[in-house]
C-alpha cells in the first residue's frame, strides 16, 4: 500500500495529468499484487497461476485491468474516469 507522501505531485513531466495517469497505473498494479498475495496465502496458489482472487479481478475492468478513477489537485482526471463516464452515459441513454 502506498504511503500518503508517495502519492504527492512528484513529477518532472510537463504533460498535464501525468501524475494522475501514473497513479491510475499504480491502482491496477496494487490490486493485482494484493490478489496474488491473497491467492498464495489463502488458497496456496503458485504465483505463476491465477487463483480465485485474481480471476475475479479479471472478470471486471478493461481486459482484466482494474480501473482507477483518479482526480488531481488541479482539476485533472485520469483516462479511466472518462471511460467510466462514457459507460454511465451509454447505460443511461
Amino acid at each position: 500500500m502506498s504511503k500518503p507522501w508517495e502519492l504527492g505531485y512528484h513529477s518532472n513531466s510537463l504533460v498535464f495529468g501525468n501524475v494522475v495517469e501514473t497513479r491510475q497505473a499504480k491502482v491496477n498494479t496494487d490490486y493485482q499484487a494484493t490478489g496474488r498475495r491473497l491467492d498464495t496465502r489463502l488458497h496456496s496458489t503458485p504465483l505463476s497461476d491465477r487463483g480465485p482472487f485474481v480471476s475475479t479481478l479479471h472478470e471486471y475492468g478493461n481486459g482484466g485491468r482494474v480501473l482507477g478513477p483518479v482526480f488531481g489537485a488541479f482539476g485533472e482526471a485520469s483516462l479511466d474516469m472518462g471511460s467510466l463516464r462514457d459507460l454511465c452515459a451509454h447505460e443511461l441513454a
